[in-house]
């Protein structure tokens, strides 16, 4: 009898526990785009910390978002991901300029997530928007290394808004 499907008799004879666990697999990567964790960032004023945009009171740059995903990007969230870069950009004040994609719980990015990646960027800059990456950890860091010359790198969201705000003064 199959643990996952008791009530297919047929399968009794001829399916293996592996077949159960493969089984399982499957079915555990196909919810996990609906549980993507992230936020919209700003900054606490007077301070270096950045905080969710919907839970404190924070100061923004007018034609930037700063998006923080709690989760490692891989094939199996990464359409979540990108669904949540685009609402982010799509509630900016103004037409945006700047994406800042902060990456402090990410530690892990498979093939798939990096192609979306580079075609996130592609697909920005032709809208006239810099994405740009933050607060990456070293695995990460060494996963991105080909990719990494590609974007404005910083290694924090406060450098990443010091440096943005400056460009748009000076």
């Amino acid at each position: 009898m199959s643990l996952l499907f008791p009530w297919r008799k047929d399968l009794a004879p001829n399916h293996s526990f592996a077949g159960d666990i493969l089984a399982g697999a499957i079915l555990t990567i196909m919810l996990i785009p609906q549980s993507l964790a992230y936020a919209v960032l700003g900054r606490i004023r007077g301070t270096e910390h950045f905080r969710n945009i919907h839970r404190h009171e924070v100061e923004t740059l007018p034609d930037t978002r700063f998006v923080c995903v709690d989760a490692n990007l891989f094939f199996g969230n990464w359409s979540r991901v990108r669904e949540a870069i685009d609402q982010a950009l799509q509630a900016t004040e103004s037409a945006p300029r700047h994406l800042v994609l902060c990456l402090t719980s990410a530690s892990d990015i498979d093939a798939t997530a990096l192609e979306g990646l580079i075609e996130l960027q592609r697909d920005l800059g032709a809208n006239g928007v810099t994405l740009h990456l933050s607060e990456i950890k070293g695995p990460l860091s060494d996963k991105l290394a080909d990719a990494l010359t590609a974007f404005p790198v910083h290694l924090s969201n406060h450098a990443a808004f010091e440096q943005i705000a400056q460009m748009k003064s000076g």
